[in-house]
């Protein structure tokens, strides 16, 4: 797994399996929510993420800083 900061926390895996690739980018405003506690978060990324991202292998998966989670293509 590769993890970049700038300009946004993007994560990206494929585990050896192309097609299983996935690119999940959190806005920087949603990781600095002072409202959200470290439990909420946690929550937040193992019920809603998570599936997202296994649900749609080989796409880009991208958490706004409203928490709304969108599911694109992936640009190469």
């Amino acid at each position: 797994m590769k993890f970049k900061s700038h300009p946004r926390a993007t994560f990206s895996s494929h585990d050896g399996v192309p097609k299983a690739s996935w690119l999940l980018v959190l806005n920087s405003e949603f990781l600095i929510d002072r409202n959200m506690s470290i439990d909420a978060l946690r929550g937040f990324i193992e019920e809603k993420v998570l599936k997202k991202v296994y649900a749609n292998p080989g796409k880009r998966v991208q958490v706004s800083k409203y928490w709304d989670i969108t599911v694109e293509e992936k640009i190469p």
